[in-house]
């Protein structure tokens, strides 16, 4: 039989090659493989936010997957397109997600607190009740996107295009508003 120390150290070993494996399943850039790795991950109770991990998705392409409720917390994720995910009640939150692509993408009840969003496009995008406290949105495009009961208290606003969004402009304006484009309090 194993004593304490023998346990913890096969436990280690075992933890560290499952890291290894699923490093391997998401560099294949093969989005069956991302998904697994993910899957796995979060039944282990594995943070992919850890520092080995924070640069793998960077310009990754996962459109149209289903990564609902999935954590990315703390990610370098610049350039990444999420067009047409479901990331609903998913977090990305404090993640570097500058020039990222959410045309379409189901946000609802997501967070993407404290998370840097300059210039990314939520064109047509579902952000029904995601909070957005403390994000930088400078530029973003927030064009036709569903905006209701979104949280925007300290967001930087600066530059984004409200053009045709559905918003709610008391809780638009708890964000950091000057000059932001197409917000007008009729909406």
């Amino acid at each position: 039989m194993k004593n304490f120390n023998e346990f913890i150290n096969d436990s280690k070993k075992a933890k560290g090659k499952l890291l290894k494996d699923l490093k391997e399943l998401i560099n294949s850039k093969d989005n069956e493989n991302i998904l697994l790795a993910l899957e796995v991950a979060k039944t282990q109770g594995i943070r992919f936010g850890i520092i080995k991990f924070r640069n793998i998705f960077v310009g990754r392409d996962l459109s149209g997957l289903n990564l609902a409720g999935y954590t990315f917390d703390h990610f370098n994720m610049k350039n990444i397109n999420f067009e047409n995910a479901n990331l609903r009640g998913s977090s990305l939150a404090a993640s570097d997600l500058r020039g990222a692509n959410f045309k379409g993408a189901d946000l609802i009840g997501a967070s993407l607190a404290g998370a840097e969003l300059n210039g990314a496009d939520f064109t047509n995008a579902f952000l029904t009740g995601a909070n957005l406290t403390h994000a930088d949105l400078r530029n973003a495009i927030l064009r036709g996107a569903n905006l209701y009961t979104t949280d925007f208290t300290r967001t930087n606003l600066k530059g984004a295009d409200f053009f045709q969004a559905e918003y709610d402009y008391n809780n638009v304006a708890k964000g950091r508003i000057s000059g932001a484009k197409h917000l007008n309090k009729a909406s």
